[in-house]
């Protein structure tokens, strides 16, 4: 959905406005967006579908992708790149800090209305990467976006090596720059947010993008409509105004002011940032995409506006390690048969594609709570209410919960069909008295610096979950240790393959500063076969770092 280079508007000076807003989205690229689409997978390095855990069977047609990168930087260059896979393009790039994230999210609206790409530079210095993108594109005409203090002057000088043509486009502060910017777009309607960091503040950017409206920031504290947004409603004969968010941030007064003026205002409202963005959302006229980006890696999905606005999909918030509530509802219920995950597998997880429901991280009953010395299991006298004894050999009565007993079974099917011999149970679930005896009596005879890095304390404990199992190789007659499985035939098949079934391998070596245990490749946790197969592929190695939960070294 980009425009040639014939139908963007000449610059102007910083106060003048477009008055053709046909000028503004004309005609389209020569090259159909499908094949831009295919080429860039192939250029930005885009992981396909097949990178994520396999979907559910109603969800197979849906494809999964992702434009990723290390920092906000490298996101957007992949960005770039999937939107322009054809070098020296001729477009309009926007470049701004990567460090300012609302003076992203209005430069990366301005860019999406010149059909340009936005590009993210440190204050001081041009990236490297960037430059070569840049270069890469030959741009017609560069746009800075914001003062000295946000783009210096080192960095302008560089960028008019790699293009003459360039223009600064800054004010004093970021509402005056964002009403600056409103030149480049069709301003008879625009689009207001406040000026606070929000992630949603980047799904009003693509609504702007995707409608050519401006994308105009407000001070929460505005209650009248100060007189350069005036100057624009007049020049640009505003009709209409669409409000993100609720009265903190843009207020009520505000509103009210601008619609004495005889401007029709709707507000987008949404009570979280999840809401917000789901109400965003749901004014894109059956889009057939959608962009995730994290809550806690927003930020890195800067770059990707104006790639977002020109495929008309929104982008929705959610969870980092699972898909939440309002991603689940309105890719269920539109015809959405692409999902694109924004930034680094670190910050947002293949799962969250594949539209994996969040389960309590804190609830000792969920199957993925995370029990550990930070961690009390809650309520700390659990006992699970569907403990069975697996049938697989055991050293012992060791029972398991029903869905890691069932799936324990199946591994071991599995690793004798493999012909790696049989897994049996030396330890499962332990109450939390028999907890509390068992560490009190390593404590008694080991010392507690040795017991704390060996076992867990009463309440702490995995065991008491009834989803980890220490695992034993055994043969037909007896089983072994469990300080020996990790040399084991089936110790080497597990480690590879115990995801397929569900569980991870709590306690790698090299990793007790997180943990707060030494390495233990028998001590399998079972936290579900969507979750294993999206640790396994994303290369976690804690549950902690994989939840995004603190380290736990110590109590």
């Amino acid at each position: 959905m980009s425009r040639d280079g014939g139908g963007r508007p000449e610059l102007n000076c910083a106060h003048s406005v477009t008055k053709d807003p046909a000028m503004l989205r004309s005609s389209r690229r020569a090259l159909p967006l499908a094949l831009a689409v295919v080429l860039g997978l192939l250029v930005a390095g885009v992981a396909p579908a097949s990178a994520a855990p396999a979907a559910p069977a109603a969800l197979a047609a849906r494809t999964v992708d992702r434009v990723g990168g290390a920092d906000v930087y490298s996101v957007a260059i992949a960005a770039s790149k999937l939107a322009n896979p054809v070098d020296g393009t001729g477009i309009t790039a926007v470049v701004t800090s990567g460090t300012s994230f609302l003076t992203g999210v209005v430069a990366g609206a301005a860019a999406a209305n010149l059909d340009g790409q936005l590009l993210l530079t440190a204050p001081t210095a041009l990236g490297a990467a960037t430059a070569a993108e840049l270069e890469r594109l030959a741009p017609q005409r560069i746009i800075v976006v914001g003062n000295s203090t946000v783009v210096n002057a080192a960095v302008e000088t560089r960028l008019r090596a790699i293009q003459p043509n360039l223009v600064r486009i800054g004010a004093a502060d970021l509402y005056a720059t964002s009403i600056l910017l409103a030149q480049f777009a069709d301003a008879s309607s625009v689009v207001i947010a406040g000026g606070a960091t929000s992630p949603a503040t980047l799904s009003a950017a693509v609504l702007a993008g995707s409608q050519g409206a401006p994308l105009v920031l407000v001070r929460p504290s505005d209650t009248a409509v100060r007189a350069d947004l005036s100057g624009l409603f007049t020049t640009a004969g505003t009709s209409r105004v669409t409000v993100i968010g609720e009265s903190a941030a843009v207020s009520a007064s505000f509103a009210n002011a601008v619609t004495k003026r005889g401007i029709a205002v709707t507000r987008v409202r949404g009570t979280s940032y999840a809401k917000l963005s789901a109400a965003i959302a749901a004014r894109f006229s059956a889009p057939g995409r959608a962009f995730v980006m994290s809550n806690t890696g927003y930020a890195l999905a800067v770059g990707s506006i104006p790639l977002a606005a020109a495929s008309g999909a929104p982008v929705i918030y959610s969870t980092a390690h699972c898909a939440s509530p309002q991603l689940i509802a309105f890719a269920s219920a539109a015809p959405v048969a692409r999902i694109t995950l924004l930034g680094p597998v670190t910050k947002l997880h293949n799962a969250v594609g594949t539209l994996l429901a969040c389960q309590s991280l804190t609830k000792a009953s969920s199957y993925w709570v995370v029990a550990n010395k930070k961690n009390k299991l809650n309520p700390v006298s659990y006992v699970p209410a569907d403990l069975r004894l697996p049938a697989v050999k055991r050293t012992g009565s060791h029972l398991l919960r029903k869905a890691a007993a069932t799936s324990l079974e199946k591994m071991n099917a599995g690793s004798v069909a493999a012909g790696a011999g049989r897994v049996g149970l030396a330890s499962g679930y332990r109450s939390y008295p028999t907890q509390k005896a068992l560490y009190a009596r390593y404590v008694r005879t080991m010392g507690q610096k040795w017991a704390d890095s060996q076992s867990a304390r009463a309440g702490h404990s995995e065991h008491q979950t009834g989803l980890a199992a220490d695992v034993v190789a055994c043969s037909a007659s007896a089983c072994g240790s469990i300080y020996t499985f990790a040399d084991s035939k089936q110790g080497t098949w597990v480690k590879a393959n115990a995801w397929r079934y569900g569980f991870i391998v709590r306690y790698e070596k090299g990793y007790t500063n997180v943990t707060g245990y030494a390495s233990e490749p028998w001590h399998l946790r079972y936290i579900g076969a969507a979750a294993a197969a999206d640790y396994k592929q994303g290369g976690f190695h804690t549950l902690e770092t994989y939840f995004a939960y603190r380290a736990a070294p110590g109590y």
